[in-house]
Formats: structure tokens, sequence, C-alpha cells
């Protein structure tokens, strides 16, 4: 029964931390101009994680960023950005 118990306990753990881990943003964040970014091994290249809030007018996403083509931008990239 102790050991049901603690299989069924490290299952729980395993499946709500799963969810968690997908979603974190890396520690590894470089700046080039406004843009903040992540290199993804995953998907090949940069990721926007962030704006700078100063940034304004018509915004055109490069092509790539400190020599990688960017990938993607996560989806609250430009969310403090206003106009």
């Amino acid at each position: 029964m102790k050991k049901l118990l603690s299989l069924i306990l490290v299952v729980a753990v395993i499946v709500c931390a799963a969810p968690f881990g997908a979603f974190t943003l890396t520690a590894n964040a470089y700046t080039s101009g406004y843009y903040e970014y992540y290199i993804s091994d995953v998907q090949g290249g940069a990721v926007i994680e962030d704006v700078n809030i100063s940034i304004n007018g018509n915004v055109t996403v490069p092509s790539s960023l400190g020599g990688y083509p960017v990938v993607g931008i996560y989806s609250q990239a430009f969310k403090d950005c206003v106009g």
C-alpha cells in the first residue's frame, strides 16, 4: 500500500510540474536594440520575449537577432506597449 501511495504521489508531482516547466522562460536573455530575446534550441533561433516600452511608431520585427533567425515572439512580449 505504501509503495502504491508513493507511486501515485510521484506521478501527481510530475504531472503538475510539467506544464510550468514548459512555459518557463530562460535565464539567458540577451538584448539587442528594443528587443530582449533568448536562443531556443528547440525552435532553432531567437525568440523575442520582451520589448522595451519606449518603442513607438510602426514596429518591424527584425529577421535576426544576435546572428540567429527570429523564429518566434512570446505571447506577452508587447503587453506593456501602448499605441
